[in-house]
């Protein structure tokens, strides 16, 4: 195969060189990264998964520490217009001067092995914002979070935005399932930042196994807290210290009670509901004798009740030297 000259080239022959477009799996990248001399920076990394809401959140990321004076790069996808949207240094985006050696490096070094489109991205962003010699790191998960090929990297800090409905085939049928997916992004004894207090028990439980920092958004677990927000600002999560640790399990108790008490009350408004239609059923056929209106009899029935009503009255009526 003729080695490809332009970025356009070299995207076209990145979507051949695997047959599925999906392939989760850290094996094959892992080896190829071990093959480029990668090591990972002591540079703090965040990683955002979720359903909903990553892409948002490591714009802000980016953006708050960017604005805080430190030299950020960042990785997301997918891009909106341009692939070189993907991968920023600095706000700017990589251009081909630094995509194309990258392509080039991962290309000798895969050999045998075959890679997805994203696999290759992932690669290539590495490489780059590895030579940047940059502040701070900022990864969005790609597809669910334990087998993506963004969770190589072990990151300081885990950002769970939302857990949803999506992508059954992969992450599996139920919330806690696809749940347990995403939070296989959190590491031991590191800050595990949830977007919200409402998720799936799994991702609690995966805190609780790994000993994780939970930082929970919308919640007051006794942390420190910005005084215009609720939501701990990233920096803080990065300086934590271990000790946080035994807050932390009580504050994922803390909301795993919380949850479980407000899908119990649900199921009482749920049930509460039935009973009401129930009984409104049930009262519905009396209801409807009672609120029927009442129809207009025709002319000549109604003439007939008339002649019927006065022969009575006369009937009952004293006689005519009675009344007088």
């Amino acid at each position: 195969m003729a080695t490809p000259n332009s970025l356009e080239e070299w995207l076209a022959h990145q979507a051949t060189v695997h047959p599925q477009v999906i392939d989760l799996g850290l094996e094959r990248i892992r080896t190829v990264l071990e093959r480029l001399g990668w090591r990972r920076p002591a540079a703090p990394i965040i990683s955002i998964a979720g359903t909903n809401g990553k892409g948002s959140v490591a714009a802000y990321c980016s953006a708050i520490l960017g604005a805080a004076g430190h030299r950020v790069g960042a990785f997301t996808s997918p891009h909106l217009r341009d692939y070189r949207e993907r991968i920023t240094v600095a706000g700017r985006r990589a251009g081909t001067a630094v995509l194309l050696p990258a392509f080039e490096r991962i290309e000798a070094a895969r050999a045998e092995i075959g890679l997805t489109f994203f696999e290759y991205n992932t690669l290539a962003a590495l490489l780059i914002l590895e030579a940047a010699k940059l502040d701070a790191w900022v990864l969005e998960i790609g597809l669910g979070g334990r087998l993506d090929a963004v969770n190589l990297v072990d990151a300081d800090v885990s950002v769970l935005c939302s857990v949803g409905f999506d992508h059954r085939d992969w992450l599996g049928d139920t919330l806690d399932a696809i749940g347990a997916e995403k939070a296989g992004i959190f590491r031991a004894q590191r800050p595990a930042v949830l977007g919200s207090a409402q998720m799936p028990a799994s991702v609690y439980g995966a805190i609780e196994q790994l000993g994780a920092m939970a930082v929970i958004a919308e919640r007051d677990d006794g942390s420190e807290r910005e005084q215009d927000g609720d939501v701990e600002p990233v920096e803080h999560a990065l300086g934590r210290d271990r000790a946080h640790r035994g807050a932390t399990r009580n504050a994922s108790a803390l909301a795993h009670e919380r949850r479980s008490d407000e899908l119990a009350q649900a199921e009482r408004q749920q049930q509460d509901r039935e009973k009401t239609d129930e009984r409104n059923r049930d009262d519905a056929p009396a209801r409807h004798v009672r609120d029927r209106p009442q129809q207009e009899l025709p002319a000549h029935r109604a003439e007939v009740m008339h002649h019927a009503v006065d022969a009575e009255v006369r009937r009952d009526a004293p006689p005519a030297h009675v009344c007088k």
